[in-house]
């Protein structure tokens, strides 16, 4: 049987584990229907060897994943929580994310999810998102913050 990828169909966790060859438990909520493949190295291996352009998505995801956990020792170390917030918002907005309902700069998340994701009081991000509005950097309606001015959050995110 021969199976097909695109990028859309490959979502991955708890592939650090695969190298140490050991169990980590991982916590995942699905937002819509999927297939779950469960599987270990020794069973992956030999997949892919045949299939080049899965290995290199899975290469692509644990580099991403290592990247992207470097970035949030440093904002958790190093960021403000106007940095944090500004930083946030503008990485989850990048791109459009139909698996989250992102879309053209909205981000459908309540400050409690916000302050959830952050680590920070949901009253902390209340009062950064009205500071932001202010400005005019974003709008906030319910469940819902729309980036307006992504430059001027790149510029807080940047600030020392």
């Amino acid at each position: 049987m021969e199976i097909k990828f695109t990028d859309e169909e490959i979502n991955l966790f708890g592939e650090s584990s695969f190298l140490s060859k050991s169990l980590r438990p991982t916590t995942v909520i699905a937002v819509t229907d999927v297939e779950l493949i469960c599987c270990t190295i020794d069973a992956l291996i030999p997949f892919l060897c045949q299939t080049p352009d899965v290995l290199a998505r899975v290469l692509q995801h644990c580099s991403e994943t290592m990247n992207h956990l470097s970035y949030s020792l440093h904002a958790f170390r190093f960021m403000d929580r106007r940095q944090k917030i500004a930083s946030f918002l503008l990485e989850e907005t990048d791109q459009d994310n139909p698996d989250k309902d992102i879309s053209s700069g909205c981000l459908p998340y309540t400050h409690e999810e916000i302050a959830w994701c952050l680590g920070l009081a949901r009253p902390t991000v209340s009062s950064v998102l009205k500071e932001f509005e202010k400005k005019h950097l974003v709008q906030c309606a319910y469940r819902k913050v729309y980036v307006l001015d992504r430059s001027a959050l790149k510029d807080i995110v940047a600030s020392v």
